[in-house]
């Protein structure tokens, strides 16, 4: 069976992103090419037919395949023998053992699939990062939530101290599901080197369907109704103080003021009155005070906020932005709401406690 070395490859490699650890091989049968693992996930794509026998094709074939410097190559089998042709050379692999079998899927039973455009995907690729990794006492916050009422789309993220929601309002997507952060990274990754759309369907209420250029995923959800209420989060602030401020000198100042801090967990101190503000950190060794301009601030306003976080936050823009705080306590949150090209993004981020050192 004569192979296009780098079509196949490339396909090969995208299927084995969705390898869990445990699964180093994929699954060539007819004309599929499949990854299926201890996980649930069924990943597949169409390749050159192989006819009837099913090959169960190590990673290390794969690897040998990638690194051919040919524009085709032969696939042969005999028994339990792969061997693999190109040039005036050959390898020989034993076929993996199979250590998972899950039914193919049925393509006629297949539900409708929702749409989401390529224009969001680099948003979606931001926000993933706010999702938690590690236990938060919610496992479904791992996921990031699709929430599409047939007329917006609400896209949503957190990890328990921040919130990002994307807002779509012109995407006529119906669905209610939460898909693990790993796997839609992965997704990700695969649709933008394509320069496709993701196309989205719940399955039933524990598994998703996925398809994006030419691949298709069967995916575990995760618990939509253990979800954090978001949109009750937010309602109970009353957002009234504005902070105007580029989104690059905000980061710079961040990054800079976050290496004079006593621990990396830490928090830096921001403050705001008049049309400066100011980003310090204290130590015992060290301070740094950083100012940073901004428009007319009607009433000072001051909190400490993990640094990190706020720079991942403020790496979300590229033009100015207003930051938004509650009148009152400092344990009250920072928001980010701002639209773009019918992109809403809306950030909640909680703040930290901090002792402010002496001058």
């Amino acid at each position: 069976m004569k192979i296009n070395t780098k079509d196949f490859t490339e396909k090969a490699v995208n299927l084995m992103r969705f390898n869990d650890g445990d699964t180093d091989y994929l699954i060539w049968q007819g004309s599929r090419l499949m990854m299926q693992n201890r996980s649930g996930i069924t990943a597949y794509t169409d390749v050159v037919d192989i006819g009837e026998k099913t090959i169960i094709l190590p990673a290390k074939a794969i690897e040998l395949i990638k690194k051919v410097n040919t524009e085709a190559c032969d696939i042969e089998t005999e028994d339990n023998i792969i061997t693999v042709k190109y040039n005036r050379s050959k390898a020989k692999f034993n076929m993996a053992e199979r250590t998972v079998d899950i039914a193919l899927p049925d393509e006629s039973t297949f539900p409708g699939l929702n749409n989401v455009p390529l224009s969001l995907i680099d948003n979606i690729k931001k926000i993933s990062k706010i999702c938690a990794i590690k236990d938060t006492g919610r496992r479904s916050s791992e996921g990031i939530y699709f929430n599409g009422n047939g007329s917006s789309l609400d896209i949503v993220a957190t990890d328990g101290y921040r919130i990002a929601i994307l807002s779509a309002e012109e995407c006529n997507a119906k669905m209610q599901l939460i898909i693990h952060k790993t796997i839609i990274d992965k997704i990700i990754s695969i649709a933008a080197g394509a320069d496709e759309d993701i196309n989205i369907a719940e399955i039933d209420m524990k598994k998703a369907l996925i398809q994006t250029a030419g691949y298709t995923i069967i995916t575990p959800t995760l618990a939509v109704e253990k979800y954090i209420d978001y949109r009750a989060a937010i309602k109970q602030f009353d957002f009234t103080i504005g902070v105007s401020v580029n989104s690059y000198e905000l980061r710079a100042a961040l990054e800079r003021v976050a290496l004079c801090r006593e621990k990396n967990n830490s928090p830096i101190i921001f403050s705001a009155e008049e049309n400066i503000i100011h980003i310090s950190a204290y130590s015992t060794t060290n301070k740094i005070i950083e100012e940073v301009s901004t428009s007319n601030v009607e009433k000072p306003v001051e909190r400490g906020f993990n640094p990190i976080w706020f720079q991942e936050i403020v790496s979300f823009f590229s033009s100015d932005i207003e930051l938004k705080f509650c009148d009152g306590a400092n344990t009250t949150p920072l928001s980010i709401d701002k639209e773009e090209n019918g992109q809403r993004f809306f950030i909640l981020m909680l703040p930290m406690r901090y002792k402010k050192g002496a001058d």
